[in-house]
């Protein structure tokens, strides 16, 4: 069994050419756009000066926000019986997405009383591009064994869980374009300003378990479990939780000398457990930044011991 997408989309928006984020200065274009009244000039016949704001609507086709997004998913399965009663049931799940997202400012020019003047000059240009590489991968496989004789029957289950995610960004901020011909990095002409910024993001998470199950003519019940978990969002040494876990019950309804026919199952159970749940408190990452001045990585001294204080494993167990 295959299950698979693919999925490509574009977008191209006007934008305002604020310090503001992306998705502000494309939703304030669409606020603008609301509010224009057909009736009123662009600009003062008088002083040649914009009477409102957002009189500058005819220069959003030289300032636009573009994205490009691809992504793929895919799900295989497969289910075998290598022999009788051992099933193996292995799952796979795959994405990845790559974004290009665009920020272009181009010259423009509009016309005043004095003459045609530079709406945005071609040094106040810019190209700000920023690639975006996400993937994510997440195997699970379970195997089950089931074997029963002369009244004892046995259950084995016994699987493996972990998922994976890479993050990649890198962006850029390319001033001061050559011309509005050939919109590059390469053709930013004011080179002392321009910069060049990255994000790296990784985390794993992994787990076996497994269980056994037993029951004598399912009057006598035992089960028995343990799962192993590990984290690479901990520090070193708290990255791993074991948890147990047992019960056992007795189905009187089974025995012989239960009186009531209409009543098969009165189970008297008792149980112990343990439970484990990832704690990030204050959502303190490895490294949150890294900077020259940052207080996680300063001057090739770091302070992690911060992270084991807030980031760990918290256990808690259940009597039943």
């Amino acid at each position: 069994e295959l299950i698979a997408k693919y999925r490509k989309s574009y977008t191209d928006f006007p934008t305002e050419t604020t310090n503001n984020t992306v998705a502000w200065n494309k939703s304030r274009v669409l606020d603008l756009l609301s509010k224009l009244k057909p009736t009123l000039p662009q600009v003062d016949p008088i002083y040649g000066e914009e009477l409102l704001q957002h009189s500058y609507y005819p220069f959003w086709d030289s300032q636009r926000a573009k994205t490009k997004n691809n992504q793929l998913v895919l799900s295989p399965r497969i289910t075998i019986e290598p022999i009788k009663n051992l099933k193996i049931d292995a799952q796979f799940n795959y994405r990845r997405d790559d974004n290009l997202n665009e920020i272009i400012v181009q010259s423009s020019q509009m016309v005043r009383p004095e003459g045609i003047v530079d709406r945005v000059s071609q040094e106040n240009t810019y190209y700000r591009p920023a690639f975006i590489t996400n993937e994510y991968f997440a195997p699970n496989i379970v195997a089950t064994y089931d074997k029963s004789f002369e009244g004892h029957n046995f259950n084995f289950t016994a699987g493996y869980q972990s998922e994976e995610n890479n993050y990649h960004a890198i962006s850029a901020n390319a001033p001061y374009l050559a011309n509005d011909n050939f919109i590059s990095i390469s053709t930013s002409l004011d080179q002392e300003n321009q910069t060049v910024s990255d994000a790296i993001n990784h985390w794993a998470i992994q787990g076996v378990f497994g269980r056994l199950r037993y029951n004598y003519n399912e009057k006598y019940l035992v089960e028995f479990s343990f799962r192993s978990d590990y984290s690479s969002r901990f520090a070193p040494g708290l990255r791993q939780i074991n948890l147990p876990s047992f019960s056992a019950g007795w189905n009187i309804a089974k025995e012989d000398f239960w009186p009531f026919e209409d009543i098969g199952t009165l189970k008297i159970r008792g149980s112990y457990g343990e439970l484990g749940k990832p704690t990030y408190n204050f959502l303190i990452w490895w490294f949150s930044r890294i900077t020259r001045n940052n207080s996680w990585l300063n001057y090739g001294k770091s302070d992690l011991g911060k992270c084991k204080k807030y980031r760990y494993w918290v256990r808690s167990k259940c009597i039943r």
